[in-house]
């Protein structure tokens, strides 16, 4: 659609110049984008977006991992010292889901080796598809899988707006002081 804008509608308006050799219709058209477009995509704009999603809380987790002798620092170390030698233990069970009225559950076996709960999530996770957006649905841990150690049943409900097959299990490194996925891109997807 991009090519075909542009050479059916932007690329001949360049080639039509006036008596000047000035593309009249091309400048009109280049000033309304500016117009519309400028407020949304400057440098301040910019500017002010690093700030507020990217600078200051990077500022504030510095402060919080340097603060109490960096005792989360340390924390955050060990654990991704944690997930690097236990990350390849991970493994799922069985998957099974169900549609009842508006609602799909699913039930999913998880067996985390020889890393903790706390070290990581379960979710379920589909990939945006036409109007439709990324979703990201955090599973609920239930009970241990008997005769298993280290193993659990983890849950969810969707209310669908897709097929239960667009929706596919994974486990990806979680702590409440990293930055995920920027500083600890660990994923496991179920295949």
């Amino acid at each position: 659609m991009l090519y075909r804008l542009l050479e059916e509608q932007v690329v001949p308006l360049f080639y039509e110049r006036n008596e000047k050799g000035i593309p009249v219709s091309w400048v009109a058209r280049v000033r309304a984008s500016m117009t519309r477009l400028t407020p949304r995509y400057s440098s301040t704009r910019m500017m002010k977006e690093y700030v507020e999603k990217v600078y200051q809380p990077a500022a504030e987790a510095y402060r919080q991992r340097t603060a109490d002798g960096a005792r989360q620092a340390v924390e955050l170390a060990a654990w991704q010292e944690r997930l690097g030698e236990n990350w390849n233990g991970l493994r799922f069970g069985r998957l099974v889901y169900s549609r009842e009225n508006d609602v799909l559950s699913f039930q999913l076996e998880v067996y985390l080796g020889e890393l903790s709960l706390q070290d990581v999530q379960v979710e379920l996770y589909a990939d945006p598809l036409g109007e439709k957006p990324a979703e990201k649905v955090v599973m609920a841990r239930g009970d241990p899988l008997a005769g298993s150690v280290n193993g659990y049943h983890f849950s969810a409900q969707v209310n669908p707006t897709r097929p239960a097959e667009d929706y596919t299990p994974r486990i990806i490194a979680c702590h409440e002081g990293a930055f995920v996925p920027l500083e600890e891109a660990h994923i496991l997807w179920m295949r």
